[in-house]
């Protein structure tokens, strides 16, 4: 079981959060971290061709349904204290998903999810060896260039892997093109 950090906001300061939410998958990581599925109602569910849309599409009456319903789960679970969360079966993880992109054909993509959405808490990408154990007595340290997402995930998979490193970047923050 993952904790995340417990929620301490008023519900005023919940109200004013949701405002900005991007709801269609605020829902789906309410159920995630609820369990509960009937979080996931048709009347909210998005249309697949509308995916890109803002808000996916919802409608201003479905968006104050979900604003309400979030406030209202989100209030549930800070009261009960936030209380851990549990890897989602691989039915719940495909009802979540399947939820997310309006569609019905993600159980063919489960392996993808749990390892893109590291659900099970795995890192199934992290390096099976360090350097301790391939290169002990050699001397290095690896430059990345560059601290985009790809110069950030290396300069993390070398952590993993104990070897020492610097990365390298032109521009005052992180971020590469997504900065």
């Amino acid at each position: 079981m993952s904790r995340a950090s417990a929620i301490t906001a008023s519900d005023d300061e919940l109200r004013e959060v949701l405002q900005d939410a991007v709801l269609p998958p605020l829902i789906v990581a309410l159920a995630h971290v609820t369990g509960d599925l009937s979080l996931l109602r048709d009347d909210l569910r998005i249309d697949p061709t509308m995916i890109a849309e803002p808000q996916g599409g919802l409608t201003d009456e479905q968006q104050a349904v979900a604003r309400d319903l979030a406030l209202e789960v989100l209030r549930r679970y800070r009261d009960a204290g936030s209380p851990p969360v549990a890897p989602p079966s691989e039915h719940d993880l495909v009802a979540m998903m399947e939820f997310a992109t309006g569609t019905e054909v993600m159980r063919e993509y489960v392996p993808l999810l749990e390892e893109e959405l590291g659900v099970t808490g795995q890192d199934r990408r992290a390096p099976h060896w360090t350097k301790d154990q391939l290169a002990p007595d050699v001397p290095y340290r690896v430059a990345v260039v560059g601290a985009g997402m790809s110069g950030l995930l290396a300069a993390h998979r070398l952590q993993q892997a104990g070897v020492p490193f610097v990365v390298l970047e032109k521009d005052e923050q992180v971020g590469g093109t997504w900065w």
